[in-house]
């Protein structure tokens, strides 16, 4: 098996990730002017192994190097049981149910891995125990990691500019090249922040967004991202980054597997998202958009864009909880539930947007999940 192949390094690699301060909420507050709503902020620290980049892995340790932050609206969160945190719309599943349900689930775990006739099989759970209404709700947090994720990528495609921001950086570093601090900034044209992404996507990009996602949940047992046929860029081959928390020890690894030899195109949640979306409309999709502030100096000046960005993606309610499944591989082992989000990119000649792949999160399926109907 061959993991960051695309980064050209040919040796398996285990990342574990430690955190390092635990993540906490400010106190609620009105937030005047932009979302006009009552918002409260989730911080959590970014840890990095400090001294970056040496050799001398007994001088590395843990260093708090940045913060990242996250509103959350107040509105949002009513509903929801203080207990358990699930929404207090969902009917409560009898003793009676409950119990068929766990014993059903019993009937398969973790340890039969290594006794089922066929393990690369999966078992489907029974409808009865089972339905997408009540995975989207108890399983919420977890689907919309992955929508995030589709989001991110749908807004990176279809507004790289690639051409014209390759110029504007030229221009830049052309007035910063005799600069030295404490001089007078160079100064630009407004157009010159009106810059779209300026970069091509990378494979250590989606690396990076399938990890965050895979250890965003202790729920999430696996998470990938599915480029269809010649989207991503400079390869017209179906590209992915496919990461899972090892069933051993509990590290995250991350592999392409259209190039370890398993064709997800051909994989029915990958061919009926295709199918789904191969006509996009307001009922499939919408419009979104976001006020980004570019720095236009090195001192981290930054000056707020006047025009948002603009790009077209799905809700969550447009993804798809696909059938629970009991799986045994080398991957991941249990029950799961999976999410599908599609990526939308941009249409021939730039022109509209077109399907051009899924982000799928596999969550773990348990007893909390079953259907009270």
């Amino acid at each position: 098996m061959r993991l960051y192949g695309r980064m050209g390094v040919d040796k398996m690699i285990s990342i574990n990730s430690v955190l390092g301060e635990a993540g906490h909420f400010t106190t609620p507050y009105f937030d005047c002017g932009q979302r006009n709503e009552w918002v409260l902020d989730a911080v959590s620290m970014v840890t990095e192994l400090m001294v970056r980049n040496s050799l001398w892995m007994s001088l590395r340790h843990l260093k708090s190097v940045a913060a990242s932050t996250m509103s959350v609206s107040v509105g949002a969160l009513q509903g929801l049981d203080p207990a358990t945190g699930m929404s207090t719309a969902r009917p409560i599943v009898s003793p009676q149910r409950y119990a068929e349900g766990v014993s059903k689930l019993q009937e398969q775990d973790a340890t039969q891995c290594g006794n089922l006739v066929s393990p690369a099989d999966p078992v489907p759970l029974s409808d009865q125990f089972w339905n997408e209404q009540d995975l989207a709700l108890t399983l919420e947090a977890q689907g919309r990691a992955g929508l995030r994720v589709s989001h991110f990528l749908s807004n990176f495609l279809q507004n790289n500019d690639y051409a014209d921001n390759a110029r504007n950086s030229e221009i830049q570093a052309e007035a910063y090249r005799n600069w030295r601090p404490g001089q007078e900034e160079p100064t630009f044209a407004d157009p010159m922040i009106e810059v779209k992404i300026d970069r091509d996507l990378t494979y250590k990009q989606m690396v990076s967004e399938v990890f965050a996602t895979l250890m965003s949940s202790d729920k999430i047992m696996s998470a990938g991202i599915f480029l269809d046929r010649g989207v991503f860029p400079g390869d017209n081959d179906p590209v992915s980054a496919y990461a899972w928390k090892s069933t051993t020890n509990g590290l995250g690894n991350v592999v392409d597997l259209y190039e370890d030899g398993e064709d997800f195109t051909r994989e029915n949640w990958f061919i009926q998202a295709k199918q789904a979306y191969a006509q996009i409309s307001d009922t499939n999709a919408k419009s979104f958009s976001t006020f980004r502030e570019v720095r236009v100096s090195r001192t981290g000046a930054a000056r707020r864009a006047p025009e948002p960005v603009t790009y077209t993606a799905t809700s969550y309610d447009h993804g798809t909880w696909l059938t629970p499944q009991f799986v045994c591989s080398w991957q991941r082992a249990g029950w799961i539930a999976s999410y599908v989000s599609p990526i939308l990119v941009p249409g021939p000649l730039g022109y509209g947007v077109v399907f051009g792949g899924v982000v799928k999160v596999d969550a773990a399926f348990t007893a909390d999940n079953i259907s009270p109907n």
